[in-house]
């Protein structure tokens, strides 16, 4: 109904609602209701309907411009070492399990062993690409083409 759910309580009449008889002649002033021939009306406040769709804010700023991000940058290419040895892919295939893990990166092979329990994705991370090329899973976690990370690896460098 417009109205709501009306409670009927009298002064003689057990409550017909969780509300004691006192306790709503007293708040019948305060809520709005209506009391006659020792007789109290309750009513329940409306609730208020919801429009949907819902509309969105405005937004106060443009979108920010989207930056392409590179490829290859050339900050994350490691330096040429003609001081180190040439490996094939087949012999860096072989340094593949945890306690023997190489792995290339444009050209240059790492022996990254000893950071099994460094690694912030932890040792089965590095496992899925020991013995192979870097390119395509930093491709997929873009956050190891941070300059620090090649100058970092450039320490653990054992061959080209």
């Amino acid at each position: 109904s417009a109205i709501g759910r009306v409670t009927t309580l009298s002064s003689s009449s057990s409550a017909r609602s969780s509300v004691s008889p006192l306790a709503a002649f007293a708040a019948a002033g305060l809520a709005g209701a209506t009391i006659a021939g020792g007789t109290c009306y309750l009513e329940e406040p409306k609730k208020k309907k919801k429009s949907w769709p819902h509309k969105r804010p405005t937004q106060k700023y443009d979108a920010p411009r989207k930056v392409p991000i590179p490829t290859h940058p050339d900050y994350a290419d490691p330096p040429p070492r003609s001081d180190l040895p040439t490996i094939t892919l087949d012999e860096l295939s072989e340094h593949n399990d945890e306690d023997d893990m190489w792995f290339s990166f444009r050209g240059a092979v790492y022996d990254l062993s000893f950071f099994k329990y460094g690694h912030p994705g932890g040792t089965p991370r590095l496992l899925m690409a020991a013995g192979q090329d870097l390119e395509p899973y930093w491709e997929v976690y873009r956050q190891h083409f941070r300059g620090h990370i090649i100058q970092w690896m450039e320490k653990y460098r054992v061959a080209n």
